[in-house]
């Protein structure tokens, strides 16, 4: 299905770059692949934990933030109490190689900050792609995250049930503030708030 959609595409690509070349005409290249833009939903997310089904008992909420020429990141992993309306986690303050590695140590930090507070079903937030892509099996390019990466499947097997679901970053916003407050040294690391 992917693959004939992907046909689709490049035939009208073709198609737009033969007419502009030989009819002196512009097509618009939004519409030229109007439904591949579309996400596949098995990229959103990956299944890490014991079993395949379970209801999430807790929802964390991970980011990353890095800055390239210090080298320096924050990563921050939350969960939102809704009804006492309070926010439980922590952040932890890293040199890295990429925001990717940052988003990928708060992973694995949430991942035992909920096996320490005896959570058995997790929900994991993130807005990374690359992430739920490499928890699902994909080979980093990076060797700085084969083992941060095999040590989150690792950790999650100790879970009943654990997804990992790439979501918008306005769902994930007080980890994202959180890191980036970290990374600036504005709150103390691996602090529990």
């Amino acid at each position: 299905m992917v693959s004939s959609r992907l046909a689709q595409a490049l035939s009208k690509c073709k198609i737009v770059r033969n007419d502009a070349m030989f009819r002196n005409t512009r097509n618009v290249s939004t519409s030229i692949l109007p439904n591949v833009s579309k996400q596949d939903p098995s990229c959103r997310v990956a299944n890490i934990g014991r079993n395949q089904s379970g209801l999430a008992d807790a929802v964390i909420q991970i980011d990353g933030s890095w800055h390239k020429k210090s080298m320096t990141g924050g990563a921050a992993w939350i969960m939102k109490d809704e009804h006492l309306q309070k926010i439980y986690g922590g952040c932890l303050h890293a040199n890295g190689v990429s925001a990717l590695h940052m988003e990928v140590l708060g992973c694995l930090h949430g991942i035992k900050w909920a096996i320490t507070h005896r959570f058995h079903n997790v929900s994991i937030y993130t807005k990374s792609r690359d992430l739920v892509q490499l928890l699902q099996g994909s080979t980093p390019l990076d060797i700085t995250l084969l083992w941060p990466i095999q040590e989150i499947k690792y950790q999650a097997l100790l879970l009943n049930w654990c997804c990992v679901h790439r979501v918008s970053r306005s769902e994930i916003h007080h980890a994202h503030n959180a890191a980036i407050a970290c990374r600036a040294g504005l709150l103390s690391p691996c602090s529990s708030f």
